[in-house]
């Protein structure tokens, strides 16, 4: 039976719908909630030889026979078991379902057991006898076309002949009755030239040099000149990191800071400015760990994080789904990032509207389950690291690893060899303290630690604690406190042992009355934090007074996990304690047993673990210390650690994936499916033979690059397009598929594709075709025949006019200051590797004050800066493009509160002070701002508005017109006129002219 034809019997969706509606939102949910776990494809023997995953299944039954009876849920041995009538057949042995639940599955098996897709009077149809394959109806969808071979169109327009690309934009042109723009001028030209390709804007000397070029070759020597600027793959890195959902943080349930991210965006800057062939800007990110590099060429195993950066939820307990959406968040991102085609939707059924079956879905799944992601899956998991380092240089460190651990794992069989001695052996011995502990019990006190008077610390019987031993531990971070009331009826002395566990050293001052008594109490570490860790410690005498005492223990940070307090009168003890029963902690831990109840003769011997050596053999504790010493050793002799990038590496072993009914690992159906890429292309693109133990992806990779795919070469160029215009050709640039825009000009994408592929997949050469392209240099106003024709550009009669996203308008209020700093690479992650982030953006270690580049700035999930997630930069845990361009009032908001455009608006005005006569002020503060000189109708205007403000900082009852945060005037102009000068410079930062490009 084909995985393919399983697939559509269990999920296919048949003509009737309430009752598909019921069993899919009623039957099947309960099914996989309470039965899937011991009776589905999810385990390799199901119990009893049943699967209840499949109609068919339910029929075949199991080794008691068929589970159900359609129409007849009495005579269902599905039912039978789960009203526990046999006490030989209960199901679920862990208990009863509810009977509203058992009732609900009976009254389904009553009205005929309908499952969507089966039929309930037979097991199953035949099943086809060939394998899935598109239509020919499917494959006529344009982008799963071949690529064409097309000449540019003849025009009948001179200055349109001269490029190729021209061509094909005038023909439409002409064919919808549209008229093209005129050029733009020189200077709106360059600058949009230099935020497309840099994300800056220039510098004003650099701008008026272009403009004054009379020079033939001036665009073209301009152009290259901004394809050579190291600041190029600056720009390029953003756009690319939209697609890749870059991130600082993992997000989600543990927003852990991955603090080694940035290699992998500095990678991408690197690789932009090398221009990097496409080919291989594809190949590293899927697969650079296999690829044949130089030993300390690390770029393309730093490249392979494009696949591990997405958000996960490390702290799900079902550790097989976490793989699973792992994999699915792997593969809708490669997907949508190289292919256009959106294959996450076919993880629960087929694709509802492209030719994708959920068998292809799986056959790609299988090769990122064959792709270690994921480090570890322990409670809270961690993604995958690996270090940059040669072969000789692991392997050192590696070796130094084993022997440090050889050495410590032989000072823990020392500690073992050593635990019989903290341990009253003989029958006699314990007896001893048994005796100690019944004498001392009726005058001791026992206070349980979670039955406190006062404090912040939570109860746990569950989590760390258990019904026997219930703790006391910390809730929230913070400063932590509990306290005791200790009534005593006359004052005395009297001796503490509190019982509590703690992996990591904890310790807390101890009070009493208010008054702190010892420091560094309780930390000593007993081994857990788990009951099977508590250690009785000896806290030593406190003088007690008679009636009310407050007993307090406080830190600030995470507690020990504490049990109880035992109080025993000092006198007392010391006479309890003869001959070899000489260990208090014992003596205490027979008086909490009896105080509890139990046997007095039975107690827990533990002592935390410095307490414990002290009464080691002396020749034992000679042989630890000296062991101690070697371990100190080559802690101190370790190498510098190597530096790590977050990258993937082949699985263990190889996975093929099998069908995930409803997307569930629960619920799993048919046979594995062999890895491999979509059937879809089967016809144009022969498919690769994956390597025995490969993962497959670097076969993967080599199939998108095959010169016959109709995708990659198109979606390249479409994204290309796009970062040059603001919109691509066709629209949609991550979905190809039939709910995808359709390009405009298919021939021309067709042609861009091809020219890209035949130029080595060089970008910057595409980019450079395009730039010289007379399409690229119209004007931003459409020419009249034109303007309601195509208001939005989208036939390419004129350009369209953007308003600049996020980053470029930060860094342009920076430049216009004069403060940006344009240092290439780094971080400004201030949070260590692994540590959490904060969902509180204030509170977050992340400098987003540094004047450098938005690049480098921070990329918090959950917490975004201020400023990109008020204009557009929205969520990081999933593809973005193309970013919406939103005009809402917390954007004008932004300029008139946020203290990063007062800072730069203060900056220009007090540079503007810095010239003489107000003419020159107004025009200093122009030309940094808009790169310009002011009209003579801009500077009267510019005066008069300075003047006005001046005005009003003079009158008395009057506040300050220019908002934001004030400061004292640091120079030789008062307040009063540099406040005047700010508000015209806060009026230029916020000007349209600033803000878009034409």
């Amino acid at each position: 039976m084909s995985a393919a034809w399983m697939f559509t019997l269990a999920l296919a969706v048949a003509s009737d719908g309430p009752r598909d509606e019921h069993f899919e939102q009623r039957i099947r949910p309960l099914l996989a909630e309470r039965c899937y776990e011991c009776h589905s494809g999810a385990t390799k023997r199901p119990k009893g030889a049943l699967r209840v995953d499949s109609l068919e299944a339910l029929l075949r039954g199991g080794s008691g026979g068929a589970a159900l009876v359609p129409g007849k849920p009495d005579e269902s041995l599905l039912v039978h078991a789960l009203r526990y009538a046999d006490a030989e057949l209960q199901m679920p042995p862990t208990g009863k379902l509810p009977d509203a639940e058992i009732e609900l599955l009976a009254q389904w098996i009553a009205d005929g057991a309908h499952w969507p897709g089966g039929d309930a009077s037979a097991t199953a149809p035949a099943a086809p006898s060939e394998p899935w394959a598109p239509t020919d109806a499917q494959r006529a969808h344009w982008a799963f076309q071949p690529l064409r071979a097309v000449e540019p169109p003849r025009v009948d327009d001179a200055e349109w002949s001269r490029h190729p690309l021209d061509r094909f934009v005038k023909a439409e042109l002409d064919a919808r009755g549209l008229a093209p723009a005129p050029r733009a001028d020189r200077r709106e030209l360059y600058l949009r030239a230099s935020f497309d390709l840099l994300g800056l804007p220039p510098e004003r000397a650099e701008l008026d040099a272009f403009v004054a070029d009379a020079a033939p070759d001036a665009w073209e020597r301009a152009v290259d000149r901004l394809l050579a600027s190291p600041h190029y793959g600056e720009r390029q890195a953003r756009r690319w990191l939209d697609v890749a959902r870059y991130a600082d943080s993992n997000g989600v349930d543990e927003n852990l800071a991955m603090s080694e991210a940035w290699r992998y965006r500095d990678w991408l800057v690197r690789a932009y400015n090398a221009d990097l062939p496409y080919d291989r800007f594809l190949t590293w990110q899927l697969a650079g760990d296999l690829v044949e590099r130089d030993e300390l060429d690390f770029d393309p195993l730093i490249a392979t994080a494009f696949l591990a950066l997405g958000p996960k939820m490390l702290a799900e307990q079902d550790k097989p789904k976490l793989q699973a959406d792992v994999v699915d968040e792997q593969l809708d991102v490669a997907s949508r990032a190289f292919l256009g085609l959106t294959m996450g939707c076919a993880r629960c059924h087929d694709h509802k509207f492209d030719p994708l079956p959920a068998t292809d879905y799986y056959a790609l799944a299988g090769v990122f389950h064959s792709t270690a992601t994921l480090a570890n899956t322990n409670f809270v998991s961690r993604w995958n690291e690996r270090p940059l380092g040669t072969r000789a240089e692991i392997a050192r460190r590696d070796e130094h690893a084993a022997a440090e651990a050889a050495a410590k794992k032989a000072v823990d069989a020392l500690l073992e060899r050593g635990a019989g001695s903290t341990t009253p052996e003989s029958q006699e011995l314990r007896a001893a303290y048994a005796r100690a502990g019944a004498a001392l019990a009726p005058r001791a006190l026992l206070l349980e630690a979670e039955d406190a008077s006062r404090g912040n610390l939570i109860r746990d019987d569950d989590t760390y604690g258990s019904r026997d031993d219930v703790l006391a531990r910390t809730g929230k971070m913070g400063l932590q406190h509990v306290e005791w009331d200790v009534a005593l009826p006359a004052a005395a002395r009297w001796r503490l042992f509190v019982r509590y566990a703690a992996e990591e050293s904890r310790p807390v001052v101890l009070a009493l009355g208010g008054a702190a008594r010892a420091n560094g109490v309780l930390g000593a570490v007993t081994g857990g934090w788990k009951p099977d860790a508590l250690a009785w410690a000896d806290l030593g005498a406190l003088e007690l007074a008679a009636g009310r005492n407050v007993l307090r223990f406080e830190r600030d940070g995470a507690f020990p996990h504490l049990d109880a307090l035992v109080f025993v009168p000092e006198a007392e003890l010391c006479e309890a304690l003869i001959g070899a029963a000489s260990v208090p902690e014992f003596a205490a831990a027979h008086v909490a047993t009896a105080k509890r109840g139990g046997d007095v003769e039975a107690a827990p011997y533990r002592l935390p673990q410095s307490r414990r050596e002290a009464h080691f053999p002396a020749a034992l504790r000679t042989e630890l210390a000296a062991a101690r010493a070697r371990v100190a050793e080559l802690e101190q002799g370790r190498a510098p650690a190597l530096p790590a990038a977050i990258a993937v590496a082949e699985a263990a072993a190889p996975i093929d994936a099998r069908v995930h009914v409803r997307g569930s690992h629960l619920a799993q159906a048919g046979e594995p499916i062999a890895r491999g890429p979509l059937h879809l292309f089967d016809a144009l693109v022969a498919r690769p033979a994956i390597a025995e133990g490969a993962s497959g992806r670097l076969e993967l990779a080599r199939w998108m690059l095959d010169p016959a795919h109709p995708l990659t070469s198109r979606v390249a160029a479409n994204r290309i397009w796009a970062g040059l215009f603001g919109r691509g050709i066709a629209a949609s640039p991550s979905n190809f598929g039939l709910r995808g825009d359709a390009p405009t000009h298919p021939a021309l994408l067709d042609w861009l594709a091809r020219e890209l592929v035949a130029n080595g997949w060089s970008q910057k050469r595409l980019q450079r075709l395009i730039l010289t392209s007379r399409t690229w240099q119209m004007a931003s106003a459409p020419a009249p025949a034109s303007r309601d024709a195509d208001p939005d550009a989208r036939w390419l009669s004129h350009f369209a006019r953007r308003r600049l996203d996020a980053e470029s308008l930060r860094d342009r209020l920076l430049c216009a200051a004069g403060t940006l700093d344009r240092t290439l690479g780094g971080s400004l992650l201030g949070t260590p590797n692994g540590d959490y982030v904060t969902n509180d953006q204030s509170g977050n270690a992340a400098r987003y004050e540094e004047p450098r580049r938005s690049l480098y700035l921070p990329i918090v999930r959950n917490a975004m800066y201020e400023l990109f997630s008020n204009f557009d930069y929205a969520d990081p845990s999933v593809p973005l493009e193309p970013r919406p361009t939103t005009n809402v009032p917390s954007q004008a908001l932004f300029f008139l509160n946020s203290p990063l455009v007062e800072g730069c608006a203060r900056k220009l005005a007090e540079r503007a002070l810095a010239r003489g006569e107000p003419a020159a002020r107004v025009r200093e503060l122009w030309s940094a701002a808009l790169l310009r000189d002011p009209t003579a109708d801009e500077l009267a205007r510019s005066l008069a508005l300075v003047e006005r403000l001046h005005e009003l900082q003079a009158a008395p009852a009057a506040e300050p017109v220019a908002q934001g945060q004030r400061h004292e005037m640091p120079g030789a102009h008062d307040e009063r006129e540099l406040r005047a000068w700010l508000g015209l410079a806060r009026a230029l930062l916020s000007s349209n002219e600033f803000l878009y490009v034409d």
